[in-house]
């Protein structure tokens, strides 16, 4: 298969994680870019999305949160 390149808007983690690369956008300025590990490791504003991502799916059970994100089980 040729190489491409698809550029999508992304609302749902779960999609976001699975893309080679993920380009952080606030208010239309790029805040960060890299894998999805990378951006856990390296994004503030990157993991505070994540975090607040999962603790929404989990009715805010913020120790459970903490843990998913320290685990990197959100990995794809």
């Amino acid at each position: 298969m040729p190489e491409r390149t698809t550029i999508f808007a992304a609302h749902s983690l779960a999609t976001a994680v699975r893309a080679d690369r993920i380009v952080v956008l606030d208010g239309g300025v790029v805040a960060a870019s890299g894998s999805h590990a990378q951006l856990l490791r390296s994004s503030r504003y990157y993991s505070g999305v994540v975090g607040a991502s999962v603790r929404s799916v989990l009715g805010e059970d913020r120790d459970r949160a903490g843990d998913l994100v320290d685990l990197e089980l959100l990995r794809p």
